[in-house]
């Protein structure tokens, strides 16, 4: 893994370098994930534009995709491919960091909220459709592609681990791939933390609540493939199956 840092936010980074089927490895400079590149700066823009990224997946809904675009980078392809509903309470929302907080009208909702998030992005229509979609796109001869969601973390942090398993990475290493986006999530939950404390609704209850928003959390990817083993029998069979994943083309395009 190589981490690329930008200046608002801190998950950008390649995919290369673990160790997939046949003892193969991932290759470099071939696939990026990222959260949202709605706030680069011009340095930023060079760094980008060093990693030859030609397509740019983004799984937000259509609401936080038409409030928060990308910055448009010449020649890159831009591909918007929802894999939730939109939910009308994200037209409120000014600031596109804000969009994970507005279902805490209960302190504790957190983590029981993305438990949730998790099931119904691997099952429903709409989250299958993405995942399916953006395994075809990334299967195209080439292309150089970003993958992003807002923070990077959960829909992004899903395909990611989709792709990982698809090419034979291990468990362990998909799963640290996942859980790494916690570091590049520090920063930004502290900040968090200093701007809601002095509302009247702080609690320590709701300070938990928050950091389960803005975490990676094993338990929610297990959620996940419990329920991805619980309707489709394996997670094999829901990536070659379901989402109708090319396994044989996909790896000869990303392993070497």
């Amino acid at each position: 893994m190589r981490v690329i840092d930008l200046t608002y936010q801190h998950n950008l980074r390649d995919l290369g370098g673990y160790t997939g089927f046949n003892g193969k490895k991932v290759k470099y400079g071939k696939i990026f994930r990222s959260g949202v590149m709605n706030k680069v700066t011009p340095s930023d823009i060079e760094k980008i534009k060093e990693l030859k990224i030609t397509d740019v997946i983004d799984f937000r809904s259509e609401i936080e995709f038409i409030n928060h675009p990308d910055a448009h980078i010449d020649g890159i392809r831009y591909h918007n491919i929802p894999s939730m509903e939109d939910d009308p309470e994200l037209r409120k929302m000014k600031s596109a960091d804000s969009n994970l907080l507005w279902f805490l009208k209960d302190e504790s909702d957190g983590f029981g909220h993305m438990c949730n998030i998790y099931k119904v992005l691997v099952t429903s229509e709409i989250g299958i459709k993405a995942f399916s979609k953006f395994f075809e796109l990334i299967s195209q001869d080439d292309v150089v592609f970003d993958f992003h969601c807002s923070q990077g973390k959960d829909r992004a942090g899903i395909a990611s681990y989709f792709f990982l398993k698809a090419l034979g990475v291990s468990d362990i290493d998909a799963l640290a791939d996942y859980l790494y986006s916690n570091e590049a999530m520090r920063l930004k939950i502290e900040k968090f933390e200093e701007e809601y404390s002095d509302k009247p609704y702080w609690s320590e209850t709701y300070k938990r609540s928050l950091q389960d928003v803005f975490s990676a959390r094993i338990e929610y990817l297990q959620g996940a493939l419990e329920e991805i083993n619980k309707k489709y029998s394996s997670l094999e069979n829901y990536i070659e199956n379901v989402l109708h994943v090319n396994l044989k083309r996909l790896r000869e395009l990303y392993l070497e």
